[in-house]
């Protein structure tokens, strides 16, 4: 038998804009999978000092979604209340605290109705666009200027949920709960070889 294992685009995307979706949608489906069935308890637990509970790094994650992929490559500035919502620019300041108490449907329900945004966004845009260039300008050093290709924040949003994906399990592991499967809808198989 032989297995395939592809990344292939999300139908109605442009090929490129679709392996990214793929990804990224993939990944999430892997850390839902982390937090299914736990209780809004060990979802808030903090392991220690200096540590984030599950709901913070879940809200963190919207966070950076938003920030990347809505106001950097979609263009859209956030309204007041989702930017409460996702705890936008407070993530490890000293003082902020953790996100509230909540069950774990509350944090995918949040993060699957900005996916469904970062969905309509990417499936604006062409491979070539890819290339395109957005500009930050950081409001406490206004003379700072930061570029960033397109493909480029795809890559950081995919790489940063995989790192934070990496803290959820371990806290699941220190909360004593059995390891969460990890699935791919990517992988294709094939027929015998």
């Amino acid at each position: 038998m032989q297995r395939l294992r592809d990344v292939r685009a999300t139908s109605g995307l442009a090929p490129e804009p679709g392996r990214w979706y793929t990804s990224l949608e993939d990944l999430r489906v892997q850390t839902l999978l982390l937090v299914h069935g736990l209780e809004p308890g060990p979802i808030a637990w903090v392991p220690g000092p200096g540590c984030n509970s599950i709901g913070t790094l879940l809200t963190h994650l919207a966070e950076s979604e938003a920030f990347w992929i809505v106001e950097r490559i979609g263009g859209r500035p956030l309204p007041a209340a989702r930017r409460e919502l996702y705890r936008m620019d407070r993530f490890g300041l000293a003082g902020t605290g953790q996100a509230p108490l909540a069950p774990a449907s509350f944090f995918a329900r949040m993060l699957a109705d900005l996916r469904l945004e970062c969905r309509e966004i990417l499936a604006g845009l062409s491979d070539a666009d890819l290339d395109g260039m957005r500009v930050w300008v950081d409001p406490d050093l206004p003379r700072t200027q930061e570029i960033f290709t397109v493909r480029w924040i795809l890559r950081h949003v995919l790489e940063h949920e995989a790192h934070h994906k990496g803290q959820i399990a371990m806290i699941r592991r220190l909360l004593g709960a059995p390891p969460a499967p990890t699935l791919s809808g990517s992988d294709v198989e094939e027929g015998e070889a």
